[in-house]
């Protein structure tokens, strides 16, 4: 229907639809947005599109669905007992899961990846890209993400995204140690989104039955099987994958004396570090992993601002800075 739509809207108004487009379309938009969008400020300009009942939608993708299931072997009907009685689901089958496991283990080989740099990165300017020493050639990371490539807001905020990028880091020799104990083992630790499920523990598929070609029941059964343990192993895989990217990272830099973050700015004028690994924006497994390389001793001013963010942490973020401290 939506497809529909836009071509309606193309064949109705083509001016309109292309300054709507310029004006009022934003990258970070996705596509139910944007087609909302187009429909209320087309209905402002009578320009009406009809949307479409909902049996006649029901009825179309039913059509476009057996369109699938006869031109391929992806996509297959299975029958649960759900709320007490039985209904027919449309789920992936088998053979969608080994191709899309092939196709992902590829894209993951050829995926650049943002690591932390083992020397300071370039820093930024007006002119010149800063961070990793090759983005200039790649463009691949802005100063200013999604927005105006340009820093507006004058020196003061480079000079600050500079120092930041100049602060060294290492990992603690005792938390790593501590994680690779808790990975190897299997051992769960944390929130649910932070436990440790090494990639190790997935099922392996049924034996396939010696006369899978000719019993059609025999076959089916062993779809059936074959697909519950892809669904297991694709929700353990989801589950462990922070997990085992980060200690992918610790891997590379557990014997590193220091190692840097380049920084950047969102539109709206926030940092972040563009590494997505062993920052201190990580998971709270992440951030326990870092240390500073050089380290000091805690000034009696680090002492109130540990003091501000314990009462601010157990839940007095609404006092005064003066009050928390007390408090504390």
């Amino acid at each position: 229907m939506r497809e529909c739509q836009m071509r309606f809207y193309e064949r109705e108004a083509p001016g309109l639809l292309h300054t709507l487009k310029e004006v009022y379309w934003h990258s970070s938009a996705g596509t139910e947005q944007r087609v909302s969008l187009l429909q209320v400020l087309m209905n402002r300009h009578n320009v009406s599109f009809k949307n479409w009942h909902r049996s006649i939608r029901i009825k179309l993708g039913n059509v476009l669905v057996d369109c699938v299931m006869n031109s391929c072997q992806w996509f297959e009907i299975v029958t649960y007992m759900y709320d007490k009685r039985r209904k027919s689901f449309f789920v992936p089958s088998a053979i969608y899961s080994d191709i899309k496991d092939k196709l992902m283990a590829q894209a993951e080989f050829f995926s650049a990846e943002a690591w932390p740099m083992l020397i300071p990165p370039k820093d930024w300017t007006h002119s010149e890209p800063g961070g990793y020493l090759l983005d200039q050639i790649m463009r691949g990371h802005d100063m200013v993400r999604r927005g105006n490539r340009t820093c507006i807001q004058g020196e003061t905020p480079v000079q600050f995204l500079n120092k930041l990028q100049k602060i060294a880091y290492r990992l603690s020799p005792f938390v790593v140690e501590v994680a690779e104990y808790c990975y190897e083992k299997g051992i769960k630790v944390g929130k649910s989104n932070l436990k440790f499920l090494p990639i190790t523990a997935t099922e392996d598929l049924p034996p396939k039955p010696f006369d899978i070609e000719t019993n059609e029941e025999s076959r089916k059964q062993y779809k059936k099987a074959a697909k519950e343990i892809h669904d297991r192993n694709n929700d353990l895989i989801k589950k462990s994958c922070r997990t085992r990217m980060t200690m992918n990272a610790v891997k590379r830099f557990k014997d590193r004396d220091r190692f840097y973050l380049p920084w950047s700015f969102d539109f709206r004028g926030r940092c972040y570090p563009i590494p997505a690994y062993l920052t201190p924006q990580d998971t709270d497994f992440g951030k326990s992993l870092l240390r500073f390389a050089d380290e000091a001793f805690v000034t009696p001013e680090a002492e109130e601002w540990l003091s501000f963010q314990v009462a601010t942490t157990y839940g007095k973020d609404k006092d005064p800075i003066s009050e928390r401290l007390k408090w504390t």
